[in-house]
């Protein structure tokens, strides 16, 4: 999807976004929050997009909130997992957000 969300231009200097989370015990601090605007801000001061997945609807929701758009949705493993990625047979799958953010 990125190929079809960014520009050759784009897809040459953005920056991927490859895994964040928080520990159980530090959530709901502002952490997640804090990171993302420093990139965004570093990333805005370059003129460079972002790219993510977000794998959970609550990760999904916390990068709506900060402004990345979702342009398309992955579904892995259907028929053979649910959505906690445990082997099920004829399960739902993985559904994974295909996000960006542009300055």
């Amino acid at each position: 999807m990125l190929p079809k969300t960014f520009s050759k231009a784009e897809q040459k200097k953005h920056w991927y976004l490859f895994i964040m989370g928080t520990a159980i015990d530090r959530r709901r601090q502002g952490l997640a929050s804090e990171l993302l605007v420093y990139v965004q801000d570093r990333a805005r001061s370059d003129g460079r997009p972002l790219w993510l997945e977000a794998t959970t609807e609550i990760s999904r929701d916390l990068y709506l909130k900060h402004g990345f758009k979702t342009v398309g949705e992955v579904i892995l493993g259907k028929g053979q997992v649910g959505p906690d990625g445990m082997p099920k047979k004829g399960g739902e799958g993985v559904v994974i957000w295909c996000m960006c953010w542009r300055p």
